[in-house]
């Protein structure tokens, strides 16, 4: 089911940026590298999303080697591409900004405070490790 708000800035708990992101049957977000999948997760969380464990966005253990998709429907999650997804529509991230009508001032606003309030996230650090 498609939101029809757009999306809009707010604040939160902490200054932390919230937003209202709409979800897409059939649309896989595709990233290449942990920086650009922890700025997409860093989206997520400012929405609100959560893991099927209940894992925020940003505390997903996941090491990106290689284009890897996330899937965006009433739920999400993140997989390899494969046959299953052959048929869903991939879209780049800076596509998938434009379908949430995220400014870029707003992203470099939610990416300013995951920086200062949370530098030590999994969805960053973990191909560190």
């Amino acid at each position: 089911m498609r939101k029809t708000v757009e999306s809009k800035l707010g604040h939160g708990y902490n200054g932390m940026p919230i937003i209202n992101l709409w979800d897409f049957d059939n649309i896989l977000v595709g990233v290449r590298t942990q920086k650009g999948f922890d700025k997409v997760m860093q989206i997520y969380e400012a929405g609100g999303w959560v893991w099927i464990d209940g894992d925020t966005p940003t505390e997903y253990p996941n090491t990106i080697k290689g284009q890897t998709y996330i899937e965006v429907a009433d739920y999400f999650s993140e997989t390899e591409d494969n046959e299953n997804l052959r048929r869903k529509m991939k879209i780049t991230v800076k596509e998938f900004y434009n379908l949430q009508n995220l400014t870029p001032s707003a992203i470099k606003e939610i990416n300013k405070w995951f920086d200062k309030n949370k530098p030590d996230r999994r969805s960053l650090k973990v191909a560190e490790e």
